[in-house]
């Protein structure tokens, strides 16, 4: 079984969206065969630790970095500098990035090369972001074809079939 390592990136400002997102994800990836996920992200900083070491810390721990996009993920002054791949100081990881709210792809906004990888908007038919799902059931849909483009990245199984 691999052990895989997943850094969890988000804005503080969308703390109630993120945790439905990660509710919903964490069990889907308990579940799946083949793999041991791990995931990490800043609300698991103990008391007195110093943060800002621990989120590098456990940046360069990581395998892949799930970032959770909205307009305050792309806001963030900090993330900017330590969260996105080859901007400010963050190093080169495998990112996934995930639309948790509405960000026009349309080149009109800065999404800090973010927008040069493919991001999940759910399925291909009706693309969108986490937020704009209105049932819970649209949720889950959601978070089950991340997981499922999740596996193929990291299987591999991408590409020319």
């Amino acid at each position: 079984m691999a052990d895989i390592k997943l850094f969890i990136s988000w804005a503080h400002a969308d703390s109630e969206l993120a945790s439905s997102f990660l509710q919903l994800l964490k069990p889907r990836l308990n579940i799946v065969r083949n793999h041991n996920f791990t995931l990490w992200e800043f609300s698991l900083i103990p008391i007195g630790e110093e943060w800002e070491q621990e989120i590098l810390k456990q940046w360069n721990k990581a395998n892949y970095i799930i970032q959770l996009v909205s307009p305050h993920f792309l806001n963030s002054e900090f993330i900017r500098k330590h969260e996105i791949p080859e901007i400010g100081d963050a190093t080169r990881k495998k990112s996934l990035p995930v639309m948790l709210d509405d960000v026009p792809l349309d080149k009109s906004m800065n999404l800090h090369q973010i927008d040069e990888r493919q991001i999940y908007r759910g399925s291909f038919n009706h693309p969108h972001s986490y937020i704009s799902c209105t049932t819970e059931y649209e949720r889950r849909q959601f978070v089950n074809g991340f997981v499922e483009k999740l596996l193929e990245r990291v299987d591999r199984k991408t590409g020319y079939r």
